[in-house]
């Protein structure tokens, strides 16, 4: 048992620790020089929270910086929340993975003008944080290697809703927003249950000390509370985690809408003949144009269950392996719709999050033909 406690002590520590380093990657926005004359629209939690001094300030940034889009998060935060920030915000993967989803601290999106209007984000007033996370969101997918997270020192915006918590971790961490909910309940349960145990009590301490670990001296943040939240941590937790659970707002259910609105075309385009998808069988290899082509491979669509059958041949002469027949542009729509974007856009984001940059792979099995590249594709 005092292996399993001092194992519990360390990787808390070193939990804090990572925090720490991820709180001190947030960009902080400077004092200005020269006036921007980068045009930006703003999306904000409340009218007027941010002042004509702090957009000029954001506007130069976003210049200097050669960013697109910037969630802001504010210098003056509640300890709880800069820490629950310091978990979910991670600059990082923000910055070196395409396909990471863009997190928000759900208080002000700042974004450059043309890709507001190239997202389809409004400026203006937000009526809950979960948009502004979703439009965080959206930014990224336009632009997803020029977005970031940034600390606006002297900025100090609304306290979080925590009726809109939940909300807000499902627009950030997709999928994944619901386990967060209940880790945030259940985690602190656990840590005080140490308590049962001779010793546990160093568990508990380490857990509470996470807080002035990572917080402690951190440039641009006046953290809040931090001496009551590191005394009180598990019940204050366990205290929010219970109201933001209680007290959450249900959104309109987005996926069913989108299913009721498609199901009249889905509907006829089933009914349609599964060949009228494909492009004409090729009798000849379209790489070195042998007519020695054979079957390997025919598999219904097993990922959404649409109708139809796909084929895969080799040619025996150069090995070159395609899809006979190939889709047509009209069948790629069929297919594809509601799997890249649409019904199955979130799911597969965090998929390709998971899976890095997927593309990787198949742009070097290409790489070997550069020097003799085929007549076709």
């Amino acid at each position: 048992m005092d292996i399993l406690i001092g194992l519990g002590v360390v990787l808390l520590v070193l939990d804090a620790l990572r925090i720490r380093n991820r709180i001190a990657s947030w960009h902080r926005v400077p004092e200005i020089g020269r006036p921007s004359e980068v045009s930006v629209r703003a999306l904000t939690l409340h009218e007027g929270v941010l002042l004509p001094e702090h957009r000029q300030r954001v506007q130069r940034w976003l210049e200097v910086e050669q960013v697109d889009a910037v969630d802001l998060i504010p210098s003056n935060l509640d300890t709880l929340e800069a820490y629950g920030l310091g978990v979910l915000l991670d600059p990082e993967a923000n910055r070196t993975r395409p396909f990471h989803r863009g997190q928000s601290a759900g208080k002000a999106l700042v974004m450059r003008e043309e890709l507001g209007q190239r997202a389809g984000i409004p400026g203006g007033q937000a009526s809950n944080s979960a948009l502004i996370a979703r439009a965080t969101h959206q930014a990224k997918r336009h632009a997803p290697q020029r977005t970031e997270n940034a600390v606006l020192s002297g900025w100090n915006a609304p306290e979080e809703v925590l009726s809109w918590r939940a909300q807000v971790l499902r627009e950030s961490l997709g999928t994944g927003g619901g386990f967060v909910m209940v880790g945030s309940l259940v985690i602190p349960l656990l840590i005080a249950s140490f308590l049962l145990w001779p010793e546990g009590y160093w568990v508990v301490l380490a857990y509470h000390l996470q807080l002035p670990i990572a917080l402690f001296n951190q440039e641009g943040l006046q953290v809040r509370g931090l001496g009551l939240a590191t005394v009180f941590r598990i019940p204050l937790e366990w205290s929010r985690a219970a109201r933001a659970q209680w007290l959450q707002e249900r959104p309109v259910d987005r996926r069913g809408e989108q299913m009721d609105a498609l199901r009249d075309a889905y509907k006829e385009r089933i009914d349609r003949d599964p060949a009228e998808w494909f492009l004409p069988r090729k009798m000849r290899c379209p790489h070195c144009d042998s007519p020695h082509l054979k079957g390997r491979l025919e598999t219904p669509d097993i990922y959404q269950g649409k109708p139809g059958v796909f084929q895969l041949e080799s040619c025996e002469d150069c090995g070159h392996l395609f899809q006979n027949p190939q889709l047509s542009p009209e069948g790629l729509s069929f297919y594809y719709s509601d799997f890249y974007d649409g019904l199955g856009e979130e799911l597969l984001e965090s998929i390709f999050d998971a899976a890095g940059n997927p593309y990787e792979a198949r742009l070097q099995s290409v790489l070997h033909h550069r020097e003799n590249p085929p007549t076709t594709w």
